[in-house]
């Protein structure tokens, strides 16, 4: 349009009369200008008209949906043609749905790109200075209660799984990177195949017998595509240009959430340590304050002294459930860790099978591998006991629940124990002095039986944690198995026969019909299940 206009400037500079005074043809010339000028507007009109339209095919989700509507209420159209129009439109926002997320990546792989030859050198640094810091240990706080620790723990556990989700990502990123750096140039071409058989489909002729609405619809539904396939074409250049760059980047990413969750894994470990320390302290203190009780109240009556029994075993209680629980949450902590070191071993092991392919030395890894992943049978016994051991922790919070429920009101539990207890309501002070104590003792049992309540709450979730983890574990490993045997099948186990082993074909035919070796395949496979 731009260069029409030019055209059209210097028609009307070739009209000036003092140019064409002196010509002799000088009525011929205007006459051939004037329809130039004539001819030249028209294209501009034209160009005008088509730039017009381009704007006015932009797709949108939402126009797309207000024509797929109004062919749905058309009642013009056949059945036949308005089921193909409503595919068509189907196809265009899924396509313009797709092209939109295309986009937003090419901006956010666009962003990356233009800072990242600033950012690269940056974060080289702060991955310098986080490793000599590496070495550091965990800091705790002085002086700090034991809520003041479990808020915490809470915070770094927060920053850790997002640290540890950031890697995944990171890593995730770089396999894609590793994989589509083999595949990138060829889909390039296969995208640049489809648009020109799309711009053919645009600029094929249009049946005459076909309704409008149909061709409209089939024109989105191509142009759609077309916006799709452009956006991949533009993705694709930009991530093969900057492919080193990229994986420079996401390396280094990587690296840095390593190196961060080296440094919470231990913080966070310290500070369940701690926490569980002042735990155990804290029940220890609880039940030697039960035993001085306990001692304080001998010769007072026997309904005293049943219930100093009861505040004494409810804290005995107490303490080795919180051991049980340090317990619990090492085992935790140990499955975690044999999970994520099996499944990096996998990912690691599925990669060199891809390399190096079904070889000898391939073989001897994936047996060597195989023997050190965990018996299935070991974890389907431990998980039995688990799952047992969490309904009979589960029955026992709730009887912690109902006796809780007893002692709601603490003051008329007293008085009716009191009243209880015979020679009593003769004296006044004896009367008062036993109410004092059995007060004392039921308050100290209220909250006995509110720390157990609480502790087996979280002692629960501890081992339905466990369970869980365990079961990622033997998926993960299960997983791993399948795998190896799958390699296994096509790399040999033996040297290939040589007339040598003739001689030893007594020796064989000995042992396959030995009852001993029999019963020990049976017992092999019995203990394989």
């Amino acid at each position: 349009a731009h260069q029409s206009e030019t055209m059209v400037i210097n028609m009307l500079s070739d009209l000036n009369p003092r140019r064409h005074q002196r010509s002799c043809s000088g009525g011929q010339d205007l006459l051939k200008q004037l329809l130039g000028l004539v001819f030249i507007s028209i294209l501009v009109i034209c160009q005008t008209s088509v730039d017009s339209a381009e704007q006015a095919t932009v797709l949108t989700v939402d126009k797309l949906e207000s024509q797929k509507k109004a062919a749905e209420a058309d009642p013009g159209l056949p059945e036949t043609v308005k089921a193909k129009i409503i595919e068509l439109y189907d196809q265009a926002l899924i396509f313009t749905q797709q092209s939109g997320q295309l986009e937003t990546q090419y901006a956010e792989l666009t962003d990356k790109v233009e800072f990242g030859p600033k950012r690269l050198p940056e974060l080289q640094q702060k991955l310098t200075q986080q490793l000599s810091t590496q070495e550091q240990a965990p800091s705790l706080p002085t002086g700090a209660s034991l809520e003041q620790i479990e808020q915490l723990i809470l915070a770094e556990e927060a920053n850790l799984n997002e640290v540890v989700e950031i890697h995944k990502e990171k890593q995730a990123v770089l396999s894609r990177l590793a994989d589509t750096s083999k595949t990138l140039r060829d889909d390039l071409a296969d995208r640049y195949k489809r648009l020109e058989r799309i711009n053919a489909d645009l600029e094929s002729p249009i049946p005459p017998e076909e309704p409008f609405t149909l061709t409209q619809a089939r024109k989105l539904a191509l142009q759609a595509r077309k916006s799709l396939r452009e956006v991949e074409v533009r993705l694709f250049k930009l991530q093969l240009e900057n492919e080193s760059l990229l994986t420079s980047l996401t390396t280094v990413e990587r690296d840095l959430a390593a190196v961060s969750i080296t440094q919470l894994q231990p913080q966070v470990v310290a500070l369940r340590a701690a926490a569980q320390r002042l735990r155990e302290t804290k029940a220890s203190k609880v039940l030697e304050e039960a035993e001085q009780v306990r001692a304080q109240v001998t010769g007072l009556p026997a309904t005293i002294q049943a219930l100093a029994d009861e505040y004494v075993s409810f804290s005995e209680e107490l303490e080795k459930l919180i051991r049980k629980e340090a317990r619990i949450l090492e085992q935790l902590r140990s499955a975690q860790l044999e999970h994520e070191s099996i499944r990096a071993n996998y990912e690691s092991t599925r990669r060199r099978v891809e390399v190096a392919g079904p070889t000898d030395a391939i073989g001897r890894m994936l047996r060597k591998r195989l023997d050190a992943l965990p018996s299935v049978k070991a974890y389907r016994r431990t998980a039995s006991k688990r799952r047992a051991e969490i309904s009979q922790v589960t029955d026992r919070q709730i009887d912690i629940d109902e006796l809780r429920l007893e002692l709601s009101d603490t003051n008329q539990a007293a008085v009716q124990l009191v009243a209880a207890i015979p020679g009593v309501t003769v004296d006044e002070d004896a009367k008062k002095r036993m109410f004092d104590e059995t007060l004392a003792l039921l308050l100290a049992k209220q909250r006995t039986l509110n720390e157990l309540y609480k502790i087996y709450g979280r002692y629960i979730s501890e081992l339905t944690s466990l369970d869980s983890a365990e079961q990622q574990l033997f998926d993960v490993s299960r997983e791993f198995v399948a795998f190896i045997n799958e390699q296994l099948l096509w790399i040999r186990s033996t040297p290939p026969l040589s007339p040598h082993d003739a001689i030893d074909i007594t020796s064989a035919v000995t042992w396959l019909i030995s009852p001993l070796n029999w019963i020990k395949v049976a017992a092999d496979f019995l203990a394989a299940l």
